[in-house]
């Protein structure tokens, strides 16, 4: 193509249209399944995540880890992830506070997620027990 086509500008402009989309599809991609989460698991996912999270937020977020970890099932592992994505997403834009915790408890052959914060008018807890919530979701299916 000639340097002075018109259609030079045009071609520019959707290359770099399409370089942004594309861009957007991978970060949207990672933000809703990290590849970490398959290659290290969900432990090692939210040592990553909570700090971005407080980076681009600035939620002060207390994470808490107890018990002996055992490896969690990548299905299982998506969902809870998903879980405190959705939920501390909403502490920051929702519940006017500047705090948030996340604990993982790792228990005899359950594990324990919570997600709490002191925001506006409640305090809000999710807690989701994985083998119960796990066999209940499995049985629908």
């Amino acid at each position: 193509m000639p340097g002075d086509s018109p259609l030079r500008e045009d071609l520019k402009e959707v290359q770099e249209i399409t370089q942004s989309t594309l861009n957007k599809v991978r970060g949207l991609s990672q933000a809703l399944h990290p590849v970490l989460l398959e290659e290290a698991g969900l432990e090692a996912t939210l040592d990553w995540y909570i700090p971005t999270v407080e980076r681009q937020t600035g939620l002060a977020v207390h994470y808490e880890k107890s018990g002996a970890a055992f490896p969690v099932e990548t299905g299982a592992g998506v969902h809870l992830y998903r879980v405190v994505q959705e939920s501390l997403n909403n502490i920051s834009r929702h519940a006017q506070t500047h705090e948030a915790w996340v604990r993982l408890n790792y228990a005899a052959k359950d594990l324990v997620l919570e997600v709490e914060d002191h925001g506006k008018d409640c305090v809000r807890k999710k807690v989701c027990a994985v083998s119960e919530w796990w066999r209940c979701a499995s049985a629908r299916n």
